[in-house]
């Protein structure tokens, strides 16, 4: 907007620092900046400014080098960023996340945005007809928030936290709209300023109502989803240890399927000394380990191969400790 280098600069070192932060997803509102740039005749400019190529070439190299290291470090880094990142999850569903193409609207509308959807519409219909300003960050919002949902919408693995970055860009939109509305509003109306005031706080405080109150049901009242409640178990009882200094040495945790939340944790004892693991097959228990499971199938293979001792049952898990093998 203001042609001015430092905010060329800005987007740039910002940029670098996106997507060494999350891949490629830090490049995905790029599309809608295009988009901007182009409606707002700034491609000449930024064709004719030496920065701009500055910029291009620092970020390849920042990210490039970054991506060629730790390939170098760990083979086969690129592939797997492929994969999970780029075609493999974009063009095919990983992870059984297969969703229809709407399903981040009806997310928008059913659980993420019930209090405020109804108003995305005339909000963006509505900004093309305030002021300059108005009309200008209403184009922006649109094509950075509508090119964003149809990348991610397109994509063949959908998950929940995909769309959480179009939010911001509709409540500044949403918001837009409730002020030039207001403005709007109290130029027509003969009241009193002090009357108007006071009408308009009560009408924000009833638009924020419903929402403050879903708001404040699900901190107090909060229950975990039924597909966190397995994989929790041993990140509850990794949790109490770490918060009672328990080492957990010669522990091996026995998980089957996906297991970071478990993992981070395992990662934090063995940082700080503790000789911990996590695997996922129960043979390769030893004698005298102390083994913690909390999946049935889990459990009667370990059963299956060691005579155990058990010693408590805490966060639903079962901690043993092997006897001999059987």
């Amino acid at each position: 907007e203001s042609r001015r280098n430092k905010w060329l600069h800005g987007f740039w070192i910002f940029l670098v620092l996106a997507v060494l932060t999350k891949g490629i997803a830090g490049m995905l509102l790029l599309p809608g900046l295009a988009i901007y740039v182009l409606w707002s005749r700034s491609l000449p400019w930024l064709a004719r400014n030496r920065s701009m190529y500055i910029g291009a070439a620092g970020f390849i190299i920042m990210v490039g080098g970054y991506y060629l290291l730790r390939n170098s470090m760990n083979p086969g880094y690129l592939r797997a960023v492929w994969e999970n990142e780029l075609g493999g999850r974009y063009l095919s569903t990983l992870e059984q996340h297969k969703h229809p193409f709407l399903h981040y609207f009806d997310y928008m509308r059913n659980w993420r945005y019930p209090a405020w959807f109804y108003l995305l519409l005339p909000a963006f219909a509505a900004g093309f007809f305030f002021s300059e300003t108005s009309r200008r960050m209403t184009i922006f919002n649109l094509a950075v928030a509508l090119s964003y949902l149809l990348i991610i919408s397109a994509s063949q693995t959908k998950l929940e936290w995909y769309d959480l970055p179009v939010y911001p860009f509709l409540a500044v939109q949403v918001g837009l709209f409730l002020y030039e509305g207001w403005n709007l509003l109290t130029r027509q109306l003969p009241w009193q300023n002090q009357a108007v005031s006071i009408a308009g706080i009560g009408c924000l405080g009833v638009m924020l109502l419903i929402p403050l109150r879903d708001i404040t049901e699900h901190i107090r009242h909060f229950s975990e989803k039924p597909w966190d409640v397995e994989p929790h178990r041993q990140g509850y009882f990794l949790q109490n240890a770490i918060r009672e200094r328990q080492k957990l040495d010669d522990y091996l945790f026995l998980y089957d399927g996906y297991n970071g939340q478990i993992g981070f944790y395992i990662r934090k004892m063995q940082a700080e000394g503790s000789r911990v693991r996590l695997e996922s097959d129960p043979s390769l228990a030893r004698e005298g380990m102390h083994v913690v499971v909390s999946q049935d199938a889990v459990r009667e293979k370990l059963q299956a191969l060691f005579e155990l001792e058990k010693i408590r049952e805490a966060y639903e898990c079962t901690e043993y400790r092997v006897k001999r093998k059987l």
